[in-house]
């Protein structure tokens, strides 16, 4: 279908063309060049054009051809034919920056993915990322927070919100910034969407971003078809052993992208210089929590006398693995303990 728009220049010149010009121009088969023959263009009366109308529930349909298909999004080497759209678009000059990563995230993890979402969001970059649970769920997290912009971009229908823990984060991004779909509404989660998903995500940014990524990662996939379409890859290393690091640190070794330690370097990645001082003035962003504050200290109180590992954490309070993961996720984020560069937990200077 992109061959022939390219060739043609529009969807009506393609209807228009006899089958000899579809298998000269359009290089294909007899067989092929035959049904698009005989296929008829859908008008303006047709049932079919108003359901796509804008006013429609599951948001807005997005055509290569529109004028408004983003570009970079056309320079993919298999650009979706067409999307729905829901919410609103960041402004043209934004640069669009993924971060994307494992689902089963450790707190740290997590964390960063949070405070640099909330940073390159907070200077008006827009944080592109998958919806998933994890790494994505906390960039699109910190981009919101900061008042930024961001685009969940769904391996789904609009209507069917994968994982369903994130319905409220998905309407959320609806009502201050964008979800994006290349799946019709009714269409639910399957294995084969989520490759197709992340080469949108990819096509739509000037950089990718990998955090905790394990081997055979999606997000690797994504890094990857950014890669080959010379966009910037920026790779986050992780902690030797460590399973949700095997895919990153493996993939920094096959030269797959750049390594980057902080918001600064991602910045200079994408040559937006300028802003990498003020960057470091952009506070850190503060989680919501409903956490007992009893639970807290306790956790408090071990992490000062250390420095101290998950496990040990875990080990000295015996709080559940999840209840834990929350607690030192809303301690880090509110600056009341820290991160040493072994990956231990310690008290904030």
């Amino acid at each position: 279908m992109a061959r022939l728009l390219n060739e043609f220049g529009a969807a009506s010149a393609v209807l228009a063309a006899d089958q000899r010009d579809l298998v000269d121009r359009g290089r294909m088969s007899e067989h092929g060049a035959a049904i698009v023959a005989d296929t008829k263009a859908v008008g303006e009366g047709h049932p079919i054009t108003a359901y796509l109308g804008e006013d429609h529930p599951h948001g807005r349909l997005v055509v290569y051809s529109d004028r408004d298909y983003p570009e970079l999004l056309r320079q993919l080497s298999q650009p979706p034919m067409w999307y729905w759209e829901k919410g609103q678009r960041a402004s043209d000059r934004a640069l669009h920056v993924a971060i994307v990563g494992s689902r089963r995230a450790t707190v740290r993890g997590k964390a960063l993915a949070m405070d640099w979402a909330y940073k390159l969001a907070s200077i008006g970059i827009t944080v592109v990322s998958g919806l998933a649970e994890g790494i994505d769920t906390a960039a699109h997290r910190g981009a919101l927070d900061s008042g930024g912009h961001t685009i969940g971009v769904m391996g789904t229908g609009m209507d069917r919100v994968y994982p369903v823990a994130n319905r409220a984060l998905a309407s959320e991004i609806s009502e201050h910034s964008l979800l994006m779909t290349e799946f019709s509404p009714g269409t639910g989660a399957r294995a084969h969407h989520f490759p197709r998903r992340n080469r949108i995500i990819a096509g739509l940014c000037q950089a990718v971003i990998v955090m905790e990524a394990a081997k055979g990662s999606g997000s690797l996939i994504t890094a990857k078809i950014a890669q080959d379409h010379g966009r910037e890859v920026g790779i986050v290393p992780g902690r030797p052993g460590d399973a949700n690091a095997r895919g990153a640190n493996a993939a920094i070794k096959e030269n797959l992208g750049a390594l980057v330690f902080s918001i600064e370097d991602v910045l200079e990645l994408l040559g937006y210089t300028d802003h990498v001082h003020n960057s470091r003035k952009t506070p850190t962003p503060v989680l919501e929590s409903n956490l007992d504050p009893d639970v807290a200290r306790t956790v408090e109180r071990v992490v000062h006398a250390g420095p101290v590992s998950f496990e040990k954490v875990s080990d000295s309070t015996g709080i559940p693995h999840e209840t834990l993961e929350e607690v030192l996720l809303s301690l880090l984020s509110e600056g009341r303990i820290v991160l040493d560069g072994n990956q231990r937990y310690c008290k904030a200077s």
